[in-house]
């Protein structure tokens, strides 16, 4: 008989044994889904918060990358003797073998720095003068001057820096973050990118969610203008025809995720989901006319405010670039007048604070003209690993499989740099 012919045909003790007692598990599970007890029906929600693999020192990171990689020559690690060998040439033996972007090798030379540096805090970190603000938090900074990376050239190494690799395509280590942990507000994301003057020449490729589903990449805040792009109604759509909208999407996307099964359909509603609630939270986030002068004053120089609120324990702070600069002068086109340096790859410093990190300590040597790193090499690998230590994950055992293999945020590579953390 075909199904339909045999409902139609259902007795009315078959109603109140069969369809009956449907509409009371119905009722139940719509209670136990209203306390919590039970996943909603259809796709689940790719944004729900998850455990961690061990309990957390960090919940929350803000990653401040300096793209156009800074000079740790200049800012954090003075070398006296680059000073007194200025103007002289390398061994050829030491450049033999490295790639430069712009330095030409026969007329190279050494360029000592011409700022001053001077020791800060009980713990004596040396700053140049270039930062005296910085300066003020050196008992809470843990500086790290032997990091290195692979590549020489700008967008690769941020490649590095933000994905782990030198590859398109890969996740950022904010959307491996999301991915591993969900999000704990229903309204706003959880990966939230701000950019300054003309952004990363790496652009999106730095904040994207690579193959993992799209609701897991950044999500950017711009400056001026509208806080997050196409967040705003069109004029004259009311909001309560807006939710029947989406509600009618709802129901369309969840009817062909039924179908197909393929995530994304889940990373699509899940961002008009969650588009629609920061429409209300987004403009508050951003209007700081409400806010306490007071509360204003302490995000200037003269004071940290995560310190004074309690919240750096829990905050982890990253401060770095894409890689270094060269003891050598920039001689591009031949020019006499070097006035900057090249990419450096070999040796490069980066900070951080907050989140469970050890403050007040130096990390790693290089050696005295800041050519190569020659005590505590650090890769990128090894930051992401710890990184993620931070936060309870295990990188090892964050991993989405890809094309038939199983990737992760550090890749072949990567380990916890115990000595860091508090």
């Amino acid at each position: 008989m075909h199904p339909l012919d045999k409902a139609i045909h259902l007795t009315r003790r078959d109603f109140f044994t069969s369809a009956a007692s449907g509409l009371g598990l119905l009722a139940l599970s719509s209670m136990l889904q209203r306390d919590g007890l039970l996943a909603a029906p259809g796709p689940a929600d790719p944004l729900a918060p998850r455990a961690p693999h061990f309990a957390p020192r960090a919940k929350n990171c803000i990653f401040i990358f300096m793209e156009g990689a800074p000079s740790q020559i200049d800012l954090f690690d003075p070398k006296p003797k680059l000073n007194e060998l200025n103007g002289q040439p390398l061994p050829e033996s030491m450049t033999k073998n490295v790639r430069f972007a712009f330095i030409k090798k026969e007329t190279a030379r050494l360029m000592g720095s011409p700022r001053k540096f001077a020791k800060h805090g009980q713990c004596g970190m040396e700053f140049s003068d270039l930062l005296p603000h910085m300066a003020t938090c050196a008992d809470d900074l843990l500086m790290v001057r032997s990091m290195h990376t692979d590549q020489f050239n700008h967008h690769p190494a941020q490649l590095v820096m933000h994905c782990g690799r030198a590859a398109f395509g890969l996740p950022t280590m904010g959307a491996w973050l999301n991915y591993g942990l969900g999000s704990e507000s229903r309204n706003l994301p959880g990966y939230v990118v701000l950019s300054a003057g003309r952004g990363t020449s790496g652009g999106a490729s730095l904040y994207q969610s690579g193959f993992l589903p799209s609701v897991y990449a950044g999500v950017q805040f711009r400056s001026q203008g509208a806080a997050v792009l196409n967040l705003e109604n069109p004029a004259g759509l009311p909001p309560e025809l807006q939710r029947a909208g989406l509600d009618t999407l709802a129901g369309l996307n969840e009817a062909r995720f039924e179908q197909m099964r393929d995530p994304e359909i889940q990373s699509r509603i899940a961002a008009y989901e969650l588009a629609f609630r920061m429409q209300s939270a987004a403009p508050e986030l951003i209007d700081l006319s409400k806010e306490d002068p007071k509360t204003l004053e302490a995000y200037g120089v003269h004071r940290e405010d995560l310190k004074v609120r309690g919240l750096l324990d829990e905050t982890l702070i990253v401060w770095c670039g894409e890689f270094g600069r060269t003891p050598l002068g920039e001689n591009r086109g031949g020019s006499k007048n070097v006035t900057g340096r090249d990419h450096h790859p070999s040796a490069f410093t980066i900070l951080m604070a907050g989140g469970g990190i050890k403050g007040g300590q130096i990390y790693g040597e290089t050696d005295e003209i800041g050519w190569s790193v020659v005590r505590d090499p650090v890769h990128i690998n090894d930051l992401h690993a710890t990184i993620l230590h931070q936060f309870g994950i295990d990188h090892l055992r964050l991993t989405h499989r890809f094309q038939g293999r199983d990737f992760r945020l550090t890749d072949v590579a990567g380990k916890v740099v115990k000595p860091w953390i508090a």
